[in-house]
């Protein structure tokens, strides 16, 4: 089995790094420490409010820090996730066959993402998820798109030079799910793992910018 080693992106007290040594904590961006104008390298829906850009914006550049110090580093087997996340340590040993950025977590939405009534719509989640197997899947990007960040992969530093110089694709950078999908779609993120590896802890993912109505801890996605 190969040696992993997991990243937390988080507070400077975070639980999971301060209580397991399995944790490695990397510090996130504040928000309240994120510049105006960082929004002119951003693209944003025009009714979103202040603090949720920069919280986005936060988000995108702390998962960006990762990428770059296993970069810097050299890293192999790097997972990331996010602080409201939680590792299913015993089932890591199914990333031993895959040596490609690989979601452990995340959301199933539609490709092609709608806004409707303040809720992103989502796609045909029952009949997707009697598809997949248990276990490795590839992204079908005419179906669906995997959202949230809040666990995925890294081998090593090609891939995450690879997702580094492929963001942002088009002018500005967008919110990191946003991206994210559009690698899928450009075949730079190609697997998940089903049922999910990383899963959100309710408790925290409620204290998150983006879920206060947060009930689902996405271990089916």
């Amino acid at each position: 089995m190969k040696k992993y080693k997991v990243i937390v992106i988080g507070a400077y007290e975070d639980r999971l790094a301060k209580y397991d040594d399995r944790y490695e904590l990397h510090p996130a961006f504040w928000w309240e420490d994120v510049c105006d104008c960082s929004f002119n390298e951003f693209s944003f829906m025009w009714s979103a409010k202040e603090k949720y850009k920069k919280c986005a914006i936060a988000c995108a550049l702390s998962h960006s820090a990762v990428l770059h110090k296993i970069v810097a580093d050299d890293l192999k087997d790097v997972i990331i996730i996010e602080d409201d996340a939680i590792v299913d340590f015993d089932r890591l040993s199914v990333l031993d066959e895959i040596n490609e950025p690989c979601y452990i977590g995340g959301k199933l939405m539609a490709p092609k993402i709608s806004y409707h009534n303040s809720v992103w719509v989502g796609c045909d989640l029952p009949e997707i998820r009697a598809d997949l197997a248990t276990g490795i899947n590839e992204i079908d990007a005419e179906r669906y798109a995997i959202w949230r960040t809040h666990g995925y992969y890294i081998p090593n530093a090609y891939s995450a030079l690879q997702i580094l110089n492929n963001i942002p694709i088009g002018k500005k950078r967008r919110a990191l799910d946003a991206d994210y999908s559009k690698l899928q779609k450009k075949q730079i993120i190609r697997k998940f793992i089903y049922p999910a590896i990383s899963t959100l802890h309710i408790e925290d993912a409620k204290k998150g910018f983006n879920g206060s109505k947060m009930t689902d801890n996405n271990y089916y996605y």
